[in-house]
């Protein structure tokens, strides 16, 4: 059903979600005046929780992108407007 391909692709996108989530968070975090250092993240286990939850959503939304072929869809939608 899946190939080797599309679980890197998914972890790649798992990855990514990671960067980008702390990103937010931290920008968040500037914004709102909050020291994530401390008040948020007192353990380094919340750390790891969080980044666990950034790359499943990552790798899940690929998967099921994937699964429900919404990849082509997304990409003839850019096709279609972008040409």
């Amino acid at each position: 059903m899946f190939n080797l391909k599309v679980l890197f692709e998914a972890a790649v996108a798992g990855l990514v979600s990671i960067i980008i989530g702390y990103l937010v968070a931290y920008l968040l975090g500037y914004v709102y005046s909050i020291d994530f250092n401390e008040e948020v993240c007192k353990t380094n286990a919340k750390n790891f929780l969080f980044a666990q939850t950034l790359f499943l959503v990552g790798f899940f939304v690929h998967m099921s992108y994937h699964l429900l072929d919404l990849n082509t869809w997304v990409y003839g939608m850019e096709a279609r407007y972008l040409a």
